[in-house]
């Protein structure tokens, strides 16, 4: 596979840029990623076959083509050495290809709905800067490699309890979390891997994930082991002084138009309400909060708690659910500084110029990578980096005027 992913990497260009997600409490209209390649099925369903002109490095992959077919899988290769640093796939897609982000060295999140049942051989392969993963209670099957040579890779979360896991889909001593008595409980006693047994029963969770100052971020909300519910209220806190709420999208789990949070994002708690008139019994995400840290925040770890107020069936008896939410660790960055060690040296150039060559196993911080900040890693922020060293009049990380 390895010959195979040098021949793909040869072949495309990397491309960064920032874009925030869809949110509908907010000012701004929904904004989704454009300008992907697809290809039709020709039954009102297509398949994300490439990047095509985009030049975005996190992808909110729409529901949707242009020509309005449904989604529903990510081709292989599709995305294999871009430089995307985050994903979130949408609702509807079934399928992820093999190789589909293959060498993604900058990929530090990806969101994969619940829907999905596949995820090929080698799909996340090489991706040297993801370190933990959620996989949906949908998914069937893991193919062989899917997560080969991910390098900082520390926790696998599998909401399934069934799973098929292929030999060497997750690296020797990457920690699994997933129901205990599970097919990934044994391939993890089998390959080296920790092993940290789910919560029995219905659990709403949040993932964990690393956010920047200054920087935006989602945070989906899913539900998983739902036994039937019909009405569920959850309450939303966190630290105002790190984090502001800048609005929320609506699930996959409850029947359209029957969400509602509060009407104000800076409302403490932040409210979020489903109901039906019957029981849902689907696991998948709730909804998705939106975050901005605040630029003056401090390098730490901090929270956005959610508490089950309360969750009822149809029948009016109350449903046991568990919660569990990951930390969100905010870190600063130097601009320059790509290996972050604490400066700006001829190391971090060196790592900048491999990183454009396309050399392999590079890791870096494409914020602190983009000095020039516009948006882009490319030969400017080499020149404005060799200006820096060469002790010139410059200054990292701010936009021309």
């Amino acid at each position: 596979m390895k010959n195979r992913v040098m021949t793909v990497l040869a072949a495309l260009l990397a491309a960064a840029a920032v874009v925030s997600g869809a949110v509908i409490v907010s000012a701004a209209d929904p904004v989704y990623t454009g300008d992907l390649e697809y290809i039709s099925n020709g039954d009102g369903t297509c398949v994300l076959s490439g990047m095509g002109s985009c030049t975005e490095a996190v992808i909110f992959i729409p529901s949707e083509s242009p020509d309005g077919d449904k989604v529903t899988a990510i081709a292989a290769e599709a995305f294999a050495g871009s430089a995307v640093t985050a994903v979130e796939i949408p609702a509807g897609v079934t399928s992820i290809g093999d190789n589909a982000f293959m060498y993604c060295a900058d990929l530090s999140s990806v969101t994969i709905p619940e829907g999905v049942t596949e995820i090929g051989s080698g799909a996340f392969s090489y991706c040297s800067s993801l370190s933990e993963i959620v996989l949906p209670a949908s998914l069937a099957s893991l193919f062989d490699g899917a997560f080969e040579d991910c390098d900082v890779l520390s926790s696998v979360t599998f909401l399934s309890a069934g799973t098929v896991i292929d030999p060497g889909a997750v690296p020797a001593g990457t920690k699994i979390t997933a129901p205990a008595g599970s097919t990934a409980e044994a391939y993890a006693a089998a390959n080296g891997c920790e092993f940290e047994a789910l919560p029995a029963g219905c659990i709403v969770a949040t993932e964990a994930l690393r956010a920047f100052p200054g920087k935006t971020f989602s945070l989906p909300i899913s539900l998983t082991g739902n036994p039937g519910m019909n009405y569920l209220k959850l309450r939303v806190t966190y630290d105002a002084s790190v984090l502001e709420l800048t609005g929320v999208t609506a699930g996959d789990v409850f029947p359209e138009g029957l969400f509602q949070p509060s009407s104000e994002t800076t409302a403490d708690p932040y409210v979020l309400v489903w109901g039906s008139a019957e029981n849902v019994t689907a696991d998948g995400t709730l909804c998705t909060l939106t975050f901005t840290v605040k630029a003056d925040a401090a390098d730490a770890d901090t929270s956005v708690t959610v508490a089950v107020a309360e969750c009822i069936d149809e029948t009016d008896a109350e449903v046991a659910v568990s919660v569990a939410c990951g930390a969100i660790t905010v870190k600063s960055y130097i601009p320059g500084d790509v290996n972050e060690d604490g400066r700006v040296s001829g190391v971090d150039l060196t790592h900048l110029l491999q990183y454009l060559a396309d050399w392999p196993d590079v890791v870096l911080l494409p914020d602190a990578a983009d000095v020039t900040a516009d948006g882009l890693i490319d030969g400017r922020d080499v020149t404005l980096l060799l200006q820096y060293l060469a002790e010139w009049d410059v200054v990292l990380g701010v936009p021309e005027s």
